[in-house]
Parts: structure tokens; C-alpha cells; sequence
């Protein structure tokens, strides 16, 4: 595949910068190049089990630590609890078990290898998936379980025996109904195990029928029941018995021949529906691991205790405490209706081929589906208690809950997501669905949580084989829908363990990716660029308050455990609106109120909400909508009218109440009817705005925060696919800044437009880009911005640095010319003179190896490294040679070529150059003359090397990891991969074609000139004010002063051409200093003679005080005398140096005339072409010399009307308005000299010396020889 160079040229285009200081927009640290431990990305760690070694633990976290991560999410794995296998050979789980003392110097090795590393550790709350605890088997406080026997009878029969399923639990109810029909359902199913057939009994229960005949079952579990003649329409009866036990699951199982201690029994599943499963946790955890100093320990490192998705099994959700509370919520007994709950109510994910052998339903329209609904609504109560108790003690402990709420069972995920300190969601069946990760985020926005929390990479059938850019695309997708904290899944111990072979422990058995450790190529060649991005956008997405434009109403039943999409068209993400979804429940939250028409005021700041039609809306949530609609905000109704959310048994009443409901918010003014699809032109149509509205020919993202604590906004933009270019348009006016997530770097955004309160910025965005455009009220501190930007560009500026000097365009050569329209009004056009770009042909190969010991059982080997070299005409990825097919490891790709390039020709022309390399496969890491570049961006890798460029020959080498699942030889399986959309596609692992490109420069003079006038003109103007607030004695030091400074200036500026006539100046200044100060330490001795005679000491000023104080009291005339004698000798010292300091400007200027006609007389000024082009620049100084003299004469006449108010304090003050007028004189004679000598002088002669620097232009100075890095001209 070919690669090629391509130049670009610099153009100086505008505007001085402003200077920035530490009194604009900044934080105490740079903590977006460097974000603190809690908001970098974490690695869930597999331990194996607690026999293993802590030294090699302590190392694994602290590698983690060292290529970027913030930490790890300490889990120890136990084989997947035992369902992938029970304990290697040598290995007893009851000795090594979670918990045991071998556990905790394991557990508190991790946390102090954090506190050594600056890190911070979550931790699960019980091993495998956090759900369970060792305990004795019959505690209470343990998972239970409803188990579910029937009877059929014929009508008019006699039961009288012992009822079905005696003693296999505590009864909890036995209910009779009448079967209206019965029927024999099956279907199939993908399960977690593949394609399953589930066949279950499908019954139609008559309405009215259900009883309850619980008393009527005797001690002994025997019942006598006579069954009634045949009912109209009914088929027979059937008898219900539902028994409540602890169902033993347990999250860690193995054999044991003992049951000497709890971790015999291995771990059980804690009751996930009451306080009392989180209170057995918090009992454990005190016991037996918050000993000796673990809990200091973990306050200062810990951060959340975890626990996964909720993977328990049963075959009834159900805990003891369930028809109590159910009673309080809802104010009828549930127990009659448990045949209705007795299908599809345990794990929907993991049981989705087991959901249970009888289904029952109600002979009524809605099928008794408003019963279930209560039920589930009153587990998740209960699931909410759970999460709550947790939350509790571990933020008493300075830590948090994080948990992955409700998912997978039988809830509405949305009304838990609330009651978790860190919310976590998941890559693996969210699909990278961004339209999914918007129902999680949302109530988790809205209860103000900081952290919304992703397992990140989770994909079956890809060990040792996902990409860096595939990792990446899924956590941007999941920014896209709200998250901002990200636990990559996983890393592996990397020790040895029993069993194991090389690469070593492989959680999941390679069934899931991935398994991150410095056994793979990029884990130091690629890895730390891409967590060092994951941390920037981190810390960006968990600064401030996000704000999102639309809520959409969303209640559901029971959360797809595979999060589909619910608002299936494309208008608001093509128009950049975002949204968000929000369960009713979630509207009791305190922050949902509607104030200046925005719902969540102080949060999100919902423009609008939007129910659908396929949307089932409660009687309360309808109330609530009406209450906001009176309150100002829009209600759009989209693809008809939304049914009601069946609860109870609904009455015709009932269903009257909520239709007439239902009309009168259709007809509220405030409520508008769409079809789907049309929402966005409705919202344009009230008038409102996305906050990051789009236009491009692709699919963009976008998300909005804002940070009051730092005056600062943030826009992210993430192109999905596939290439795409549009504008975006911010409702924000600071000043915006790129923030670029892979470098750290922050620069002022160049090309944009303001309209009204808008900021348009055209942007291009390769598949998988994303961007960061910040908005500060004030100045970020050390990013110099320019007074003006750009509001129209040519596409041939590929880049450009800002400076104090200016805006320096980097210009790709183009056959049209360079366009650049300013803010101002003003449009600079330029020729580029830039070569065009060119290939980079004969590279070589150093191809390192990486392949498995002979010893296959020694684990700790990272890999046997060997090189081989291949030589080759253009570069080709690895895979398409033979040799190298199939090889894992890491490729030195190695070539040079020659600068600058032989086409230039214009020895003025300052060139400099930019590589690119199209999107890579999983990273690359580029090196120019041994300089190591900042990171690249995977997806679209692009760098100024200009400051790396040397004359002569330039070597080039590329550094590519491979993934080891190459060398593995695993196959990816087509089964359960996560992404439905797919990343963009790469060319094999090098990334393939790319280009060099290269500039020229040229300087705007006049910015240069006005720069130095102005400096000179700030030194006078502070020396000025300076002397009128300080004593007459410190006022002839700094006049002398001002004139040795203006001469130090002068040798700046002219000093290859006047140095000796300078020094000369100098020396006669340094004399004349010396007399004043001989002079000046006589009248201090004079001053001393005074504090002697009357014990007081202030100023000089202080001093004239007191004699004239001491002269209107008459009481020392003599000593009067020498005070005024003293004061007339100060005056004519003053007018002296006023005089010397006058002569020594105008001998200045004279030397600078001088030095002017001599150059011109010996290096033919006018033959210079750019002086030709300036030769009347001077002119452009004539407003400014007089605005000088106006502001001087200004300046001259306060302090003497100062002097004059102030005449009736006393002599002191009298002497002062002398003094002032005698200054003011002087003030505009120096003034008017130096303005009127000086400025003409300093244009011709600067003029010349950058003529004649731009003679000895070199194209690319060496690197050493730079003195500002990106510019291809030295400083002269």
C-alpha cells in the first residue's frame, strides 16, 4: 500500500493574542491533560482465588496503574462461582474462600498497592458477581424463593388428600379458580446456552373465581374440598399451592466433604427484595473483613463496593416480607392472585428458556395484567429497601454503592436506577445501543447522580482478539447516551496458578472478551494513549450539570434485559437534539418540577417531553403531565394516543376517569399531536433549539454540560460510522476551545461564526472521532486566544498555533488561493507556495515476535520474543506476509527520507509538515528522529512534525502492536457479539497509506511593529504613573532608571547595529546614577540629623511635613532654615535630572538615526522587497503618536489640578504643585521627542532587520536551533 508526504505552508494571518493570566478561567491543576485516579477508566481484576500470590497481585494493579488506569474493580472470580468448574487440583476453596484470612491479606495487599500507586479501588461485595456471602444455609436473610404446585378437578368432585408439595417450604397460600380454557404452549428461544424449546400450560382463569381456601388446610397439610357443579362456560377447577423456602442458590459452589465453617457451604445468594439480604452483607463484611486496618484502609482508597447484574435464579421472585407490603402499598391482599404471577417472573435474561410450567391469566380485557403490574411494582420497592440499607453503611464507611440495578429480573429498571450512589449499566446487552443507554442515564441524571458507570467491553467469542479502536467505539457510543465512567472488563492475574498454561488465567474459559495484562503487545505500546483519552472524556463528562433537550415518558412493566430501542426514528439525532427517558417514578423525584417552561430546572432543563403511542400512561403520571403542561412546558403526543398503564383490576369507572383525563390534556394549549418522525419540526415549530444542534451528511452525537463552579460548557460531538463533515450550532457565546481528548492539549477554536446567541463551528469528523469544544465566560489560563477568529476558511488550512504574536495558518498546497475571512470584516488572501505531498517509499520491517514458552505451564512468561527483518518497497501490513501471517507481537516499521524536499526552491519559503496515516487496527505509536509524537488519534492519526525536522535526512519509525489472539489462533464467534453497529473498518494492523504534509511562512509586519510600539509605549506609561505615587527621592532614581530601561530596550531592538554606541549610553547613565546617589545619600544624612533631633521618622514626604508643621509653631527657626536649604538643593537636583534624562533620550535618538542612515546607506534598504511594501508604514504611527500626546496632556493635567486641590494642606502639598507643574512641562517635551523622533526611526529600522532576516531563512531549522516550536523561521 503506497504512503505519501504532503506539505503545508504558514501563513501569520491576524491578530495579536491576548495575554493571559492566572485571573482568567482555570483550575488549580490541569486536570483534564492529567485527570485524578477517581475519574480514570478501572479494570475489573479476575482473581482466581484467594491462594494465589499477593506480591503478584500487588504488581498486576500497579502495571494497571502504570500505563493510565485509575485502579481496579477488585473481584475475586472463583471460576464464575463454579459453574465453569470447581477448584484446580491442590486448591481448597473453604481455605481460600471470600472472606477466609487468606482473602483478607489478599484484599488488603490490592488496597495498599492503590494507596502506593496515588489509585483507588472498587471492590465486589462477595465474590463471582457480588450477590451472595458465606453463610450457614438456613439464614434468613438469604435468597428465598415461590414454589408453585397445582391440582386439576373436575367439577363436583372431592379433594380430601394432602395437598401437593407438603413440607417442601412454608405454605404461603393455596387458591381456587375456575378454568375458563387450558391449552399446551411451546416456542423456541436463544438462551445463554444456545436455541432452547420452552413448552409450558397456558390457563384462562375466570374472573371472580380466585379464592382463597388457605384455612381450610389442616396442620398436617391435608385439605377437604368440595368442588362445586359446573360454572357457565368454565372447564373445570384448579387447585393452587405456593410454598415460600431459602433456595440455596449459591454464588460460589464446590465439593466439601466438611461443614465445619461457613465457607465450607461456599457463598450463598442474599435476599435481593428486603433490607435484610443487604443487612447479612454489612454483617459479614463487619466480621470478618473490616478487621485490623482494613477500614482505614479502604476510607482512604476504596471507592465503590460493586455488585453486578443481577444474575440470581428462581422460579418466583419473591421474599416473605412481599404481601405485607404489598397490603400497605396497594391496600388488597396479593395473595389470592399468585397464580397470575407464577410465570415469567424470575431472571427474563438468564431464564428466558425457563420462565415456568403454568401461565394464568384473567377471562378480562386486560388478562389480569394490572395485578402483575402491582406485584412487580412492589418487589422493585422492595429491591429499592436492598439497594438503599447498601448505600447506607458503605457511605458511613466514606465509599458508595455501584451496583447494576434491576435489569434481568422482573422490574422496571428506571424506578431502581435512583437508589445507587454509581449507577452501572453495560457494552454487553446494551449492544452499544446509545437509544438504550438513554433510558439508564436519564433517571440517573435526574436523581443527580455524578457517576453513571459502564462495563466496557465485555463480547462473547473475542479473548485475546478486541481491538483498541473497538473498545473505543463502544465507550463512545455509551458518552453518546449519558455515561461517564467506564470499568473495563477485565484484566488477568498474571501469575501462575494450578492448571493454567500459558498466557495464563483466562476468565470465562476465552468465552468472553477480554483479558487485558502486559503479556499483550499493546499493553505498553498503545494502551496507555487510549485510557489516557477514556480519563479526559471522564473527567469532561463528569464536570458541571448535563443538560439534555427532550424527555421522553417511558414506563415500563419490565426492562428489556436488551435495552431495544423505543423511539425508533432518526429526526432528533439528526437535528443533534438529545433526550433522555424517564419512568413515572422517576417524576416523584423532588428535582422534577416545571419552572420558565423547563422541566428539572436546576438539572437537566427538559425543553419538552414526548409520550408515544406505544406508551402505557398511569392515572397519576397523566395528573402530572397536566401539571406540567399548566406550568409552561410542551407536551408532545407522538403516533397517537398512549393507552393506560394497567394497575388492579380496572373498573369501568376507572377507565372513564382516564379517558376524560386523557381529552382534556390533549386539548391543553400547551400540548401538541405529532405523527413519530415528526417531533423535531414540532419543537422547531414551538420555537426551541437543541443545545448542540447539528447539520452533516453523516450521524453525530452530542451531549451538553455545564459547570457553574468554572464558568465553562462542554460540547461532545461523536461521528459514529462513518466520515462525515456539517456544522455544529452551540447555544453558548464564551469563548470556545478545543479540547482535544487524546494530546491534553486546549486551543482556541479558529474558524466559527456567532449568531444572536448561537456559535456555529464547521466541523470534520472521521467514523469513531470524537470532539470537545469547551465554552469559558473568561480566558483559559496559558492558552493565548486571538482578538479576532475566522468566520470563513478554505479548506486547504489543515491546521494552525496560536501565539503572542499571532494566528499562524498551516496551508496545504493548493492550485486556488487561501481565503480567510475575519471577524472583523477583513479577508487576507494567500498563494501557498507549499510543495505538494509525496510518498514515503523503501521501508524496513522489524518484526518482534511475541510466541508461547516451551514451557507451557510456566504462566508468569510474558512471551518468547524473536525478530526477523524484512525489507520492503512499500508499506504493507505484516498479515500479507507470508512469514508473518498469523504472527502476534509488535512491528518497527523504519524509513527516512530527506528535508527539506528537493522541489523547494524559494529559499524564503518556511515549510513544515504534518504524517498521516489513515485509521489503524489497534494502535500505533510514531517516532520522528528518535522524538517520540504526542499520541494519535486511532481513527484519524495526524501530527505536525515540523519541530522534529532536521536538514538532511529524517527517520521515521512506526511502532504497531498486534493482539495476541493472533498467535492464539481463536476464531470470533458470530454468537453474541455485542455490536450492533460495527466500528469503522481498518486495513490490517499497520494502518496503511498516509501522508506527510508541509508550510510556508510569512510574517504580517505590521503586527510586528505595532507590537514593539506598543510595548515601549506600556513601559512609559507604567514608569509614569509609577512616579507620581512615590517621594521626590524615589522620583530621581526612577527617572534615571526609565532612561537606562529605554536604553536596555533600544539594545533589544537594534542590538546587532548600535551595540557600542548603546554601551557608550550606558556607561554615561551608570555615571550620572552614581552622582545622584552620592547626592542622595547626603540629603538621607540630613534626614537622619532631623530623626535624631526630634525622635520621629517617616518619609521625605513626612519629613517636609514636619518642618512646615515645626515652621508655623515657631519653635525652631534654625533647624527651619536647613530644611528649606535642604529642599532647594532636592529641586535643582530634580530639574538636573530631568534635563540628563531628556538628553540621554534625544542621544538615544540621534544614535538610532544614525544607525538607520548607515544601514541604508550599506545594505540599499529600498532594495528589499518588503520594505518597498512598508516604506510608508510610519505613517500608520501618526494616530497613535497623537492619541499619546492627548493622553499625556490628559494625564499631565489631573495631577495638576491634584496638586492645586490639594494647596491648602500646607507647604508640603505647595511644594507638591510646584513640583507637578515643573513634571508636566518636562512630561510633554520627552513625550513629544520621543514620539516624534523615535517612531519613523524604529519603523525604517525594524524594516530593515527583518529584511533582512527573511534573506538567511533556512526552510526547517534543526530542533535545538528553534526558539518557538511549530514555525519553520528562526528568530533573528
Amino acid at each position: 500500500m503506497p504512503s505519501t508526504v504532503r506539505l503545508y505552508s504558514i501563513l501569520i494571518a491576524f491578530g495579536v493574542c491576548k495575554a493571559l493570566s492566572s485571573s482568567g478561567c482555570t483550575e488549580k491543576q490541569d486536570h483534564f491533560r492529567d485527570p485524578p485516579s477517581r475519574q480514570r477508566p478501572r479494570f475489573r481484576y479476575w482473581l482466581p482465588d484467594a491462594s494465589v500470590d499477593p506480591d503478584v497481585v500487588k504488581a498486576d494493579i500497579k502495571s494497571a496503574g502504570g500505563i493510565g488506569a485509575g485502579g481496579v474493580e477488585f473481584l475475586p472470580f472463583y471460576n464464575y462461582g463454579g459453574e465453569l468448574g470447581g477448584p484446580p487440583l491442590g486448591v481448597d476453596w473453604s481455605t481460600y474462600g471470600f472472606g477466609t484470612p487468606a482473602y483478607l491479606q489478599l484484599f488488603t495487599s490490592a488496597l495498599e498497592a492503590h494507596k502506593e500507586g496515588g489509585m483507588a479501588m472498587d471492590f465486589s461485595l462477595g465474590p463471582n458477581q457480588g450477590q451472595g456471602i458465606p453463610a450457614h444455609h438456613d439464614d434468613e436473610g438469604l435468597q428465598w424463593d415461590l414454589i408453585t404446585t397445582a391440582q386439576e378437578l373436575s367439577f363436583g368432585g372431592t379433594f380430601n388428600h394432602t395437598i401437593p408439595g407438603w413440607g417442601g417450604g412454608e405454605l404461603v397460600a393455596a387458591i381456587s379458580a375456575i378454568v375458563v380454557s387450558r391449552r399446551n404452549v411451546s416456542y423456541n428461544v436463544t438462551a445463554i446456552t444456545g436455541l432452547s424449546t420452552v413448552t409450558y400450560e397456558d390457563l384462562i382463569l375466570k374472573n371472580g373465581s380466585l379464592e382463597d381456601v388457605t384455612n381450610m388446610v389442616s396442620e398436617d397439610g391435608s385439605l377437604l374440598l368440595e368442588v362445586p357443579e359446573a360454572s357457565p362456560g368454565g372447564l373445570g377447577y384448579e387447585l393452587f399451592f405456593f410454598y415460600q423456602k431459602l433456595s440455596h442458590n449459591q454464588n460460589v459452589h464446590f465439593s466439601s466433604n466438611t461443614t465445619g465453617s461457613i465457607w465450607d457451604n461456599g457463598s450463598y445468594v442474599v435476599d435481593h427484595f428486603s433490607a435484610r439480604g443487604a443487612q447479612k452483607v454489612q454483617d459479614f463484611w463487619e466480621h470478618y473483613i473490616l478487621v485490623d486496618n482494613v477500614k482505614e484502609l479502604l476510607k482512604e482508597t476504596g471507592n465503590y463496593g460493586w455488585e453486578d447484574s443481577l444474575e440470581i435464579k428462581s422460579n418466583v421472585s419473591w421474599t416473605p416480607t412481599l404481601p405485607t407490603r404489598f397490603i400497605e402499598v396497594f391496600g388488597y391482599d396479593l395473595r389470592p392472585y399468585l397464580p397470575l404471577i407464577v410465570f415469567g417472573n424470575n431472571n427474563i435474561n438468564i431464564q428466558n428458556n425457563s420462565p415456568g410450567g403454568i401461565q394464568c391469566k384473567l377471562d378480562t380485557p386486560d388478562q389480569g395484567e394490572g395485578y402483575v403490574n402491582d406485584y412487580r411494582a412492589v418487589l422493585a420497592k422492595g429491591y429499592q429497601e436492598y439497594l438503599a440499607t447498601l448505600s447506607r453503611w458503605l457511605q458511613s464507611l466514606g465509599l458508595g454503592l455501584s451496583s447494576q440495578p434491576s435489569y434481568n429480573m422482573p422490574m422496571d429498571m428506571e424506578a431502581s436506577i435512583p437508589f445507587v450512589d454509581a449507577p452501572e449499566c453495560e457494552s454487553l446487552q446494551w449492544h452499544d445501543n446509545v437509544d438504550g443507554y438513554r433510558q439508564f442515564s436519564g433517571p440517573a441524571n435526574l436523581a443527580r447522580k455524578k457517576v453513571i458507570s459502564n462495563e466496557l467491553g465485555a463480547i462473547s467469542g473475542r479473548a485475546y482478539s478486541l481491538t483498541i479502536p473497538e473498545l473505543l467505539f463502544a465507550m463512545n457510543r455509551a458518552v453518546s447516551g449519558g455515561v461517564n465512567q467506564f470499568v473495563i472488563h477485565g484484566q488477568s492475574y498474571t501469575g501462575n496458578y494450578p492448571q493454567t498454561t500459558w498466557p495464563g488465567y483466562t476468565a470465562f474459559i476465552y468465552y468472553i472478551s477480554e483479558l487485558y495484562s502486559a503479556k499483550r503487545p499493546d499493553w505498553d505500546h498503545g494502551f496507555h494513549a487510549a485510557l489516557d483519552y477514556m480519563a479526559r472524556i471522564q473527567h469532561v463528562q463528569q464536570k458541571g450539570i448535563p443538560r439534555t433537550d427532550v424527555a421522553f415518558y417511558n414506563k415500563q412493566t419490565v426492562t428489556d434485559p436488551n435495552m431495544a430501542t423505543i423511539y425508533r426514528f432518526d429526526d432528533l439525532a439528526k437535528q443533534g437534539w438529545s433526550y433522555a427517558y424517564l419512568s413515572p417514578d422517576n417524576l416523584n423525584l423532588p428535582q422534577a418540577y416545571v419552572e420558565d417552561n423547563l422541566l428539572a430546572p436546576a438539572d437537566a432543563r427538559f425543553q419538552a417531553m414526548v409520550v408515544l403511542g406505544s406508551q402505557n400512561v398511569t392515572q397519576n403520571s397523566l395528573a402530572q403531565l397536566k401539571v406540567f403542561a399548566d406550568a409552561g412546558l410542551p407536551v408532545i403526543m407522538a403516533g397517537g394516543v398512549p393507552a393506560e398503564y394497567a394497575t388492579q383490576n380496572r373498573t369501568a369507572i376507572d377507565e372513564r376517569l382516564f379517558n376524560s383525563s386523557m381529552t382534556d390534556l390533549l386539548q391543553h394549549k400547551h400540548v401538541k399531536q405529532v405523527r413519530e418522525g415528526e417531533i423535531s419540526q414540532s419543537l422547531e415549530y414551538l420555537g426551541l433549539k437543541p443545545r448542540v444542534g447539528v447539520r452533516t451528511n453523516g450521524t453525530w452525537y452530542t451531549t451538553w454540560r455545564e459547570d457553574a463552579a468554572d464558568g465553562m460548557s462542554y460540547a461532545y460531538i461523536f461521528g459514529d460510522t462513518a466520515a462525515a463533515s456539517g456544522e455544529v450550532f452551540v447555544e453558548a457565546t464564551g469563548i470556545p476551545y478545543f479540547f482535544n481528548p487524546w494530546t491534553g492539549t486546549r486551543e482556541p477554536v479558529l474558524n466559527y461564526k456567532i449568531e444572536g446567541h448561537t456559535t456555529v463551528i464547521p466541523l470534520k469528523l472521521a467514523g469513531n472521532q470524537t470532539k470537545i469544544i469547551a465554552f469559558s465566560q473568561n480566558p483559559i489560563e496559558n492558552v493565548e486566544v486571538p482578538k479576532s477568529y475566522a468566520t470563513d476558511l478554505s479548506e486547504n488550512v489543515i491546521g494552525y498555533n496560536v501565539t503572542l504574536n499571532g494566528v499562524l495558518l498551516h496551508v496545504a498546497a493548493t492550485p486556488k488561493s487561501t481565503l480567510l475571512t475575519l471577524s472583523t470584516g477583513k479577508t487576507v488572501q494567500h498563494e501557498s507556495k507549499a510543495p505538494d505531498p509525496f510518498e514515503l517509499k523503501t521501508w524496513e520491517l522489524v518484526l518482534e515476535l511475541w510466541e508461547a514458552p516451551r514451557n507451557m505451564s510456566d504462566a508468569t512468561i510474558k512471551a518468547v520474543k524473536s525478530n526477523t527483518t524484512h525489507q520492503l518497497s512499500n508499506l504493507v501490513s505484516w498479515t500479507e506476509i507470508d512469514a508473518a501471517a498469523n504472527a502476534s507481537g509488535v512491528g518497527y516499521y523504519h524509513t527516512n527520507f530527506t528535508w527539506p524536499p528537493g522541489s523547494v526552491q524559494d529559499n524564503s519559503v518556511s515549510l513544515g509538515a504534518y504524517i498521516r496515516f489513515p485509521p489503524v487496527l489497534n494502535a500505533i505509536t510514531v517516532y520522528i528522529n528518535g522524538a517520540r509524537l504526542a499520541p494519535l488519534d486511532y481513527v484519524d492519526p495526524i501530527a505536525d512534525i515540523t519541530q522534529y525536522l532536521i536538514s538532511g535526512s529524517n527517520d521515521v519509525v512506526a511502532v504497531v502492536p498486534i493482539r495476541l489472539g493472533m498467535f492464539v489462533d481463536l476464531s470470533p464467534s458470530t454468537v453474541g457479539i455485542s455490536c450492533k453497529e460495527q466500528p469503522p473498518p481498518t486495513r490490517g494492523n499497520f494502518p496503511g497509506p498516509h501522508a506527510l504534509l508541509v508550510w510556508e511562512g510569512r510574517r504580517v509586519l505590521l503586527i510586528l511593529v505595532f507590537v514593539n510600539f506598543f510595548a515601549l509605549f506600556l513601559l512609559f506609561i507604567i514608569f509614569f504613573c509609577l512616579f507620581l505615587l512615590i517621594t521626590p527621592f524615589s522620583l530621581s532614581l526612577l527617572i534615571t532608571l526609565f532612561s537606562f530601561l529605554l536604553t536596555l530596550f533600544a539594545l533589544f531592538t537594534l542590538l546587532t547595529l548600535f551595540t557600542l554606541l548603546t554601551l557608550l549610553t550606558l556607561l554615561t547613565l551608570l555615571t550620572l546614577f552614581t552622582l545622584f546617589v552620592l547626592l542622595t545619600l547626603f540629603s538621607l544624612l540630613l534626614a537622619i540629623f532631623a530623626f535624631l533631633a526630634f525622635f520621629t521618622f517617616f518619609t521625605f514626604f513626612a519629613l517636609f511635613a514636619l518642618l512646615a508643621l515645626l515652621t508655623l509653631l515657631t519653635l525652631l527657626a534654625l533647624f527651619s532654615l536647613f530644611s528649606l536649604c535642604s529642599f532647594l538643593s532636592c529641586f535643582f537636583l530634580f530639574t538636573a535630572l530631568f534635563f540628563l534624562a531628556r538628553l540621554s533620550i534625544f542621544l538615544f535618538l540621534v544614535i538610532a538615526v544614525t544607525g538607520v542612515i548607515i544601514l541604508t546607506g550599506t545594505t540599499g534598504i529600498h532594495t528589499f522587497p518588503e520594505v518597498r511594501k512598508h516604506e510608508r508604514g510610519w505613517r500608520l504611527l501618526v494616530p497613535v503618536i497623537r492619541n499619546v500626546a492627548e493622553l499625556t496632556f490628559v494625564i499631565s493635567r489631573i495631577v495638576d489640578a491634584t496638586a492645586r486641590a490639594r494647596c491648602c494642606c500646607g507647604l508640603r502639598w505647595r511644594l507638591f504643585a510646584v513640583l507637578a507643574l515643573h513634571h508636566r512641562i518636562i512630561l510633554h517635551l520627552c513625550v513629544l521627542t520621543l514620539l516624534a523622533r523615535l517612531g519613523p526611526a524604529l519603523v525604517l529600522g525594524v524594516t530593515a532587520l527583518f529584511s533582512i532576516s527573511s534573506r538567511s531563512m533556512r526552510p526547517v531549522p534543526a530542533a535545538r536551533d528553534r526558539t518557538d516550536a511549530g514555525l519553520g523561521w528562526r528568530n533573528r
